[in-house]
């Protein structure tokens, strides 16, 4: 059974965002082996709209080059020429593809998370077959500069230090509630499992692992109020915050 990661605070994407314009895209959906279901793999990433807008073209070319890097994985991408195939022939070589079946991927999505400010984030959910008993979960956040035209680091939006003092909070968090976090010494703030809401909000979404998991709770937390804000570099750079709107297929 395919696992997607969804925590009820940030799950539901569409937040209020007053008058602020809203950020419309579509999903890139396909199934790659769907003649046979219970091994085909689910590969999907977002298109920003307008296509049109010089931004949106940046944005969207490097959205497609994020989502091509599960494929880097299996040492095929270079060998076939994935980059320069449009999506549809992709899907058609891997499907005649051994090598590709043979990486056992299952799920690679990425999907909008947060619009803030000049920056937009994202979150890149993988998932392979494992060994055979359970599947091995992926997550990662990514965020890309729409006016610098690049990737950015979460990091580079908080104060030096930030990190030291958000893994204490966590700490502290996890230790005050035992009921929910019972036993959890591995896990640490990362910042590729995080995802920002400005003012003041920091999720971290940790990948799916059932022995971890059966003793430590499940794999969200929420980081909140002034422990964020405080670590925040230049919170007014943050604003407004907008919304994200799916379109349905024309």
């Amino acid at each position: 059974m395919k696992f997607l990661l969804c925590a009820a605070l940030f799950c539901g994407i569409a937040h209020a965002a007053g008058s602020e314009p809203e950020l419309l895209y579509r999903q890139a959906e396909y199934r790659i082996g769907a003649a046979d279901a219970n091994n085909a793999m689910a590969w999907s990433y977002p298109v920003v709209l307008p296509l049109q807008t010089p931004a949106h073209q940046r944005l969207n070319a490097w959205l497609r080059e994020q989502a091509l890097e599960i494929f880097q994985e299996c040492d095929i991408a270079a060998t076939l020429g994935l980059r320069a195939m449009p999506d549809r022939k992709l899907v058609e070589v891997l499907n005649r593809t051994p090598a590709f079946w043979e990486c056992g991927l299952l799920q690679s999505t990425i999907a909008p998370r947060e619009a803030f400010g000049r920056y937009v984030s994202f979150e890149v959910f993988t998932e392979y077959g494992g060994n055979g008993v359970r599947p091995l979960h992926g997550v990662k956040t990514l965020v890309f500069d729409m006016v610098g035209g690049a990737a950015v680091d979460l990091a580079s939006l908080f104060k030096p230090g930030a990190l030291e003092e958000l893994n204490y909070a966590l700490a502290k968090q996890m230790a005050k509630d035992r009921k929910r976090w019972p036993d959890c010494p591995g896990r640490k703030f990362d910042w590729s499992l995080a995802t920002l809401r400005p003012p003041a909000d920091l999720l971290l979404t940790f990948p799916h692992d059932p022995m971890e998991w059966s003793r430590c709770g499940d794999g969200v937390a929420v980081l909140s109020g002034r422990v964020v804000r405080a670590q925040l570099a230049q919170p007014a750079l943050l604003q407004p915050s907008r919304r994200w709107v799916k379109q349905n297929p024309s």
